[in-house]
């Protein structure tokens, strides 16, 4: 039992988004192991994910200054002064702005910077300068954790650098006890709407279908930028009062214990949170076979299906199997779970992190 070295993670927040999620979720089981961790957030919101009372939380001051540079300059100098302070052995920033102060903020000191691959770094961040100097930092870090082995592609000079840690998900999911519904009622998928998760593809293939199961709705769960592009388009395909975009919730495992059928349709992932959620509570699941992630989850029709990216007759020819075929939705949720409980459990993740941290 090797010890884990004093780690220091930096995030925006811990509300929101897959990176929020998987920092919460980590960083707290190693707090409640006794493991010596610590966040740096740089933002406090109201609905945070829930944390460890015993993780120590270090809250960064709203940045101040008269234009953006003494901003940046004043936010890069509180960093150094914290991690100064705290004296962690390794820091870890999550996400492209983290990773750049982070970055300035250790020139010169003693302690190990590792970065975090989570999407495809040629196309995200969107904007070409951040996305430029992030991509330069994570070559000069001292490790690189990606989420899964085809992620080594995008950065094949550092290959020696990589180490492969996956997302854990939350115990509670895992525990949820589901049981699959004999009719279909409810499609349903979780998650930012940007363009990456490609809601429209979903829409249009349940349009395709939407004829033939007139007692199945689709349910389109999360907020985001394209939210009044998908209203439209369930619009004008006529599908008003049968697909809705929701909004968020707080309670996604409720929501997903009311899903027959979970519905990834993006055109790129890092490792999918919201479809590694839905396969823990036992939800039958759908995804697009994109990079990079769902194919490291799915073996395609043992525990999920998986179909061609931005294909939408195959995505409504496979939500047609699953509605008709009863057996294979209990089969293949009774599968995802199992595969979640023994590979992505906190308990799981954490141990690998020690090892990657010892």
């Amino acid at each position: 039992n090797t010890k884990m070295k004093r780690t220091m993670i930096i995030i925006l927040s811990l509300s929101g988004g897959g990176a929020e999620r998987v920092v919460s979720v980590l960083a707290s089981e190693l707090a409640e192991k006794d493991y010596p961790i610590s966040v740096a957030v740089y933002d406090r919101k109201e609905n945070e994910y829930p944390i460890s009372p015993k993780l120590i939380i270090h809250e960064l001051e709203k940045p101040h200054g008269k234009n953006k540079i003494m901003r940046l300059i004043n936010r890069i100098r509180e960093l150094r002064q914290l991690i100064i302070t705290e004296k962690p052995d390794v820091v870890i920033p999550f996400l492209a702005m983290p990773t750049v102060h982070t970055w300035m903020a250790v020139q010169g000191m003693k302690c190990e910077f590792y970065s975090t691959i989570r999407n495809n770094p040629k196309v995200y961040p969107p904007q070409f300068l951040l996305r430029t100097i992030s991509n330069y930092i994570t070559r000069k870090s001292d490790k690189i954790i990606i989420q899964t082995k085809e992620q080594e592609k995008y950065i094949q000079s550092c290959r020696n650098k990589c180490v492969i840690m996956p997302n854990p998900v939350k115990q509670e999911m895992i525990d949820a006890e589901y049981t699959p519904a004999e009719e279909v009622s409810t499609i349903a998928t979780f998650g930012r709407l940007n363009k990456q998760k490609n809601h429209g593809l979903l829409i249009r293939a349940f349009k395709l279908i939407s004829e033939e199961y007139p007692n199945v709705r689709l349910y389109i769960w999360g907020t985001g930028e394209e939210y009044d592009a998908l209203w439209k388009l369930i619009k004008e395909l006529g599908l008003v009062g049968r697909a809705l975009v929701c909004g968020s919730t707080t309670n996604v495992v409720d929501e997903l214990k009311k899903t027959d059928i979970f519905v990834l349709s993006s055109d790129y992932e890092g490792l999918p949170n919201a479809l590694m959620e839905a396969m823990a509570v036992g939800v039958p699941c759908v995804s697009t076979n994109c990079p990079t992630g769902p194919r490291n989850l799915i073996d395609n029709k043992k525990n999920g299906l998986l179909v061609e990216i931005g294909n939408e007759l195959r995505l409504a020819e496979a939500l047609k199997e699953l509605i008709n075929n009863y057996s294979l939705r209990c089969t293949i949720g009774k599968n995802a779970k199992a595969t979640i409980k023994r590979q992505y459990s906190p308990e799981a993740i954490s141990e690998e992190f020690r090892r990657v941290i010892s």
